[in-house]
Parts: structure tokens; sequence; C-alpha cells
């Protein structure tokens, strides 16, 4: 049993980012979790565009566990209506960790989120975080040199205290 299920709803095109055109829909997301330094974690993607070749770029990919499902059948999607509650609840079926973590695609994550968010649920925090950097009306990349701060359950967390 892994300790993380990250649960990632998509309905997006393959390519539909804004300021990043030629950028697949899940390279961001799945580039920095297979750099996390705490890997005991799964991701589940609910794709309403779910296709072979998606599938496949997934599989040669990612580095950790990944399932991939069709958000169909679904009779809410089925009749043109928002479907996000089954969706995540599809995903919910399929989970095996012990804390479930709901994120959109194309979030990037630094390279230590997972670690945090496990080492503040195992001291019995609810931990909430908000991982996608907005700058000039486009997702902004971080460097090394940029100074951001976490905010877990009302707690400021600083990315360089242990």
């Amino acid at each position: 049993m892994v300790e993380i299920s990250i649960i990632l709803n998509s309905a997006r095109e393959n390519y539909p980012m804004i300021g990043l055109p030629d950028t697949f829909i899940f390279e961001p997301t799945v580039k920095s979790l297979n750099k996390q330094e705490f890997k005991d974690f799964e991701l589940i993607i609910v794709d309403a565009c779910y296709s072979e070749s998606r599938r496949r770029w997934l599989e040669e990919n990612a580095e950790f566990t990944i399932k991939y499902l069709n958000a169909f059948p679904n009779r809410f999607l089925e009749h043109g209506l928002c479907a996000i509650a089954s969706m995540k609840n599809k995903g919910l079926i399929h989970a095996e960790g012990e804390l479930v973590v709901f994120v959109d695609d194309c979030t990037q994550f630094p390279r230590w989120w997972t670690k945090r968010v496990w080492h503040w649920f195992s001291k019995g925090y609810w931990p909430m975080s908000l991982t996608y950097y907005y700058e000039g009306g486009r997702p902004k990349l971080l460097k090394p040199g940029d100074r951001y701060v976490e905010r877990f359950y009302g707690r400021d967390y600083d990315k360089t205290e242990n």
C-alpha cells in the first residue's frame, strides 16, 4: 500500500496550456512528480479525453505508480454535464493511499511537495496546499532563487525549514 494517492481529473485536449502551447497536458505534473524526494505515492488520472496515446506517454514517462482511467461510462459526461464529482469518486475507488490529495492538471510541484504533505499529515495536521503559481497571466516556472511559502493548515512553513 502506498502512503499518498494523488488524484488528477482532466477533460482537456493534449496541448491547451496558456503560454505553453507546445507542452503536453500531463508533462509538467509527471516531470515534477518524477523528481519528488518522497517516493511512496501513486498518481491516479481520471480522463474525459482518454486515449491510448496518452496512456502510452504516461507509461513511458512516469517513474512512479500510475493508474490511468477513462472517465466513461459516465452518465453526466454523456449528457454534456459537468462531472468533476463523479470523476473524483472514480479516482477514490481506485486509491490505495492512506492520504488522498486532489490536484489540477498542468500543476508543477516543488521536489519536496509529497515529503512535506506527508510530514504534516503524519503529525496530525490536515495539509492544504496550492502549488501552482502564475506570473503575467501564465503559469510561472519557479527558479532556485525564488522565495515562496506553503501554507499548511494555517501555519506558514518556509521552504528552508526541516
